[in-house]
């Protein structure tokens, strides 16, 4: 907003005009308060649809993503040979893809295939790296200590398994590892030292039962750093002399937890904390021996879920959470949790996501039972022909939100740079219209003594020269905020929640167009139908 304010000054030029001059001083107070609760990072691409690419000779090719290399990318063959291409060989279309989708513009939505009965870690896999630093398809591992490629390959099985369960879920998206890495970081250290990493980080993680009923934390994802931190113990880790082995009985449920947080971390920035934390309890209970997940017997994991961490003697859960309350469908946000644009604000642990009026999450072992309980309602009980469908289609619609939001930001960025060329603009057409006041000042003092002059009649060649009109400096071109970005802050400007904005966009994937109490009163009877009693406070 450019304000004007000044004197008007007035002079004759030569007794025969009177002209009219506005002196005025600019002041630049525009202000663009446009506060983002998520960034999209550059994406990992990963090899998941095949489509055509185009040559800078026009030369066409079917090939699948598989990452981005330093001189340009590497594409995988029909024939699923990978090749190295660079960037200036392909044509300009396929370079803007690239720069498009690296920076999250892009929907990653594939092939669409059913959720399996079982899934398996990769067959075979090649550990590479040593002594502290290794490698496996997916994950890279670090280590404070040596530790065997034995020890690695046993672990990497339950990371490598953990990742095909999540990516089997159907909705035909990759888990890309953050940052254009080709692997996701793992890192192991003894419980002490990882015991006072737990205690200065801010990050909230579930923890679970030792003897004495005390608990423990097992493992911790950390945002920020984008890496997984695990106790040795975590993993059932023994000495055998030199060696460290891992005793396959070992409980690695709440590993699993954690590793579902860290290759869904595309999305944990969008999602509610209750589905975040509801897949990750959902797929840690599926049954599961090193890497091997059965979903076909997914009911049988929830019951001793709900037996063993929850401590249910008979399968009755008498105040559960409501998944309307969840939902947010049936009830208004009060004022108090509005952002200055009417969005709602929550960033827990620096990460936004949308705001869970009512209670919202706590944390309690309440808010992740019932979140695992809305979680398995979603994957097998609400579409039972085509089980992790409702959740399949919701991602979806989360990654479409992701590359609109995308591009809500990539708005931003550039209408920040204008911003500031902009007020550079402006502040230069300050300065000179300071320097243009004085000159007209001058100029009125000239006029005034020329009209002086010429009524004491002072020969006309002997008169000051009055000289030329100053021209008044031509203000900056109008800021013109883009639509996208006042649509997105709810009019010209002010707070901007991405994330209750994806959120209100893909909600609508998990109720199927139901209302709230509709689905509260399905999710009763679907599991009544398969012995489990579940009743909500005040009914």
């Amino acid at each position: 907003m450019v304000r004007r304010r000044g004197k008007r000054s007035t002079w004759h030029v030569r007794g025969l005009h009177t002209f009219a001059m506005t002196v005025c001083r600019c002041s630049y107070f525009f202000s663009c308060s446009l506060l983002i609760f998520f960034s999209v990072a550059p994406l990992a691409i990963r090899a998941e649809v095949a489509r055509e690419w185009v040559s800078n000779d026009g030369k066409k090719l079917q090939a699948a993503f598989v990452r981005t290399s330093e001189k340009g990318v590497v594409l995988r063959l029909e024939n699923n040979r990978e090749v190295n291409v660079p960037l200036d060989r392909l044509s300009n279309n396929d370079q803007k893809f690239i720069r498009d989708y690296k920076a999250g513009l892009v929907s990653r939505v594939g092939v669409i295939a059913p959720l399996p009965e079982e899934t398996f870690p990769p067959e075979d896999f090649e550990v590479t790296g040593g002594p502290n630093t290794f490698y496996t398809p997916h994950f890279e591992f670090t280590s404070d200590r040596e530790v065997s490629k034995a020890f690695i390959a046993e672990a990497a099985k339950i990371y490598e398994g953990t990742y095909e369960a999540v990516k089997s879920i159907p909705h035909g998206l990759p888990l890309s590892p953050p940052g254009g890495s080709k692997h996701f970081r793992g890192e192991f250290m003894d419980d002490a030292d990882f015991q006072e990493v737990v205690k200065r980080s801010d990050v909230s993680a579930p923890t679970v039962p030792t003897p004495g009923s005390r608990t423990r934390v097992a493992g911790l994802y950390r945002p920020r750093e984008q890496s997984l931190l695990v106790p040795y113990v975590s993993l059932g880790a023994k000495r055998n002399g030199s060696r460290v082995t891992l005793r396959k009985s070992s409980d690695t449920s709440t590993l699993v937890h954690e590793i579902t947080h860290q290759v869904m971390h595309d999305w944990l920035p969008m999602v509610p904390t209750w589905f975040a934390e509801g897949m990750a309890e959902y797929i840690s209970a599926v049954p599961s021996q090193t890497g091997r997940f059965e979903f076909k017997n997914a009911e049988r994991g929830l019951r001793e879920r709900l037996k063993e961490k929850y401590g249910l003697k008979s399968y009755e859960i008498y105040v559960a959470n409501r998944p309307s309350k969840r939902l947010r469908i049936d009830e208004k946000v009060a004022d108090s949790e509005k952002g200055p644009s009417g969005l709602n604000v929550f960033t827990p642990g620096g990460v936004g996501r949308p705001a869970e009026p009512g209670g919202g999450w706590t944390g309690s072992m309440e808010d992740y039972r019932d979140a695992m309980l809305f979680v398995y309602f979603l994957m097998h009980l609400d579409e039972q022909s085509s089980p992790g469908t409702r959740v399949g289609t919701y991602l979806q619609a989360v990654e479409r939100g992701r590359a609109s939001s995308g591009r809500v930001q990539a708005d931003i960025v550039l209408f920040e740079e204008n911003r500031k060329k902009y007020n550079e603009e402006v502040d230069r057409y300050n300065n000179s219209l300071v320097a243009f006041k004085a000159e007209v000042e001058a100029y009125n003092g000239r006029v005034n003594e020329h009209n002086r002059q010429l009524a004491a009649g002072v020969p006309e060649s002997e008169r000051v020269a009055v000289g030329e009109i100053p021209k008044e400096p031509t203000p900056p071109a109008e800021l013109i905020m883009p639509d996208s970005i006042k649509a997105a802050s709810g009019g010209a400007g002010g707070l901007i929640n991405l994330t209750e904005l994806v959120w209100q966009q893909s909600v609508g994937e998990l109720t199927g167009g139901r209302s709230g109490a509709e689905i509260d009163a399905a999710m009763v009877k679907a599991f009544a139908a398969i012995g489990i009693t579940i009743s909500y406070p005040n009914q």
